[in-house]
């Protein structure tokens, strides 16, 4: 889980999330502010564009990779935010649990590399 919160312009520490999980974010707090939420698919090499907050909001996402937030304006105010992993989803691709493990595996050496 990453939480914290911007006073000022700024990016926020990555979440990792896995396959078949939901990441709930949030956004909360009374602040004059442009945040986005960013994805990268290349392990944090690049990132796109996912969603854009000028006001408390949430939403959920359940494609793998790395999540953050970036606050790109800043005027007053405290902008608190979370990246939260829930529980892992049941795959709707027909993947057996095996390929599954076997993939989550693979991410977690990747992880592993790039930390």
């Amino acid at each position: 889980m990453a939480t914290g919160s911007f006073t000022g312009t700024g990016v926020s520490a990555t979440q990792f999330l896995g396959p078949n999980q939901r990441l709930d974010v949030a956004v909360t707090g009374t602040f004059a502010a442009d945040v986005l939420l960013e994805f990268s698919s290349s392990g944090g090499l690049s990132w796109d564009f996912r969603k854009e907050f000028f006001a408390a909001n949430a939403g959920a996402y359940t494609e793998p990779g790395l999540y953050r937030f970036r606050c790109i304006s800043f005027t007053s105010g405290q902008v608190d935010y979370s990246l939260t992993p829930a529980a892992a989803i049941p795959p709707s691709s027909g993947a057996t649990q095996a390929q599954i493990d076997t993939l989550q595996a693979s991410i977690d050496q990747i992880n592993a590399v790039l930390s």
